[in-house]
């Protein structure tokens, strides 16, 4: 479980490096940096 959630994490990263301008990305990614902090 912890490898797949590394790499959804990572590959959101990337999608947000890569689309600086779709807000839905960004938010996607900010909600799971949330989750992933409050569950680390």
């Amino acid at each position: 479980m912890e490898r797949t959630t590394k790499a959804l994490y990572d590959k959101l990263k990337r999608m947000k490096n890569k689309i600086h301008g779709d807000a839905l990305h960004i938010a996607v990614y900010n909600a799971f940096e949330k989750y992933s902090i409050k569950n680390d």
